[in-house]
């Protein structure tokens, strides 16, 4: 497995995938689709204003997916991968009460280093991780998923802050951070005990540990269908779980639960 820096034949390729990104997410918008069923849940948190905090915002298709479901809360999404600011930024133009943050979300404030796999001539951004192992435990899936024998990594440094920090308390959290969740979920443990948030995070290898995190905080966890508008207990097969506070939310969704 290669590590190596950007250069400018891969910057161009993704330059015109950017364009395409940006045609594509305005095209969402204007159809209000959601690109995962579990944003539908969002209907259901009313017209109370609140935060939504979007843990690695990648393109902006969360923003987009969690606005066409619910207009009344703020959202800030929060992204480590410098070169995706421009899609943000374009996000921002399309969503009201919207702002994003240049910088990941961890355990303790700092700095670290993201890995992204290059795929060809094109930067597979949605994949990039600041956890190696992680990665090359998914090395053999990735070359599957594009049709490629050999993945290189380029490097992306950025900064690190906690979310007990930024002096914000999110009614809802959306964590995708591509085997980071631990780190994401102990850096808001002072948010998880003073006013938990409803928590709706992507389950990747490794998952015991922010499942065990989250329960020990009084998280039972769940899988919304959006068929049945239903929430349903998790299966090995559930790749998004929607975690509701036991003493704080179950009453509040249990109409859900059939």
């Amino acid at each position: 497995m290669t590590v190596s820096r950007p250069n400018e034949a891969r910057a161009t390729g993704s330059s015109k995938l950017s364009y395409r990104r940006r045609a594509a997410l305005a095209m969402r918008w204007l159809q209000r689709r959601t690109h995962e069923g579990e944003f539908y849940f969002f209907r259901h948190l009313g017209d109370h204003e609140g935060v939504f905090f979007d843990v690695g915002a990648n393109v902006g298709q969360s923003a987009l997916s969690f606005r066409a479901n619910n207009k009344s809360h703020s959202i800030i999404s929060f992204e480590a991968n410098p070169d995706l600011e421009s899609n943000l930024a374009f996000v921002a133009l399309l969503l009201p009460r919207f702002e994003y943050r240049m910088h990941g979300l961890g355990s303790a404030e700092g700095e670290g280093t993201l890995f992204v796999p290059d795929v060809g001539s094109v930067h597979a951004h949605a994949a990039g991780s600041s956890d190696m192992a992680f990665l090359e435990r998914r090395h053999t899936d990735l070359a599957m998923r594009h049709k490629s024998g050999r993945i290189t990594f380029s490097e992306r440094r950025f900064r690190i802050m906690r979310m007990d920090d930024l002096g914000v308390r999110p009614d809802v959290v959306k964590i995708d951070v591509e085997g980071s969740e631990c780190d994401v979920l102990r850096g808001m443990a002072g948010i998880m005990a003073a006013q938990p948030p409803i928590v709706l995070m992507e389950i990747k290898f490794g998952d015991g540990h922010a499942r065990q995190l989250l329960e020990e905080n009084g998280y039972m966890l769940f899988s919304y269908d959006a068929h049945s508008d239903s929430l349903k207990l998790p299966t090995p097969d559930s790749v998004n779980v929607i975690c509701l506070h036991r003493d704080v939310h179950t009453e509040r969704f249990e109409h859900l639960c059939r």
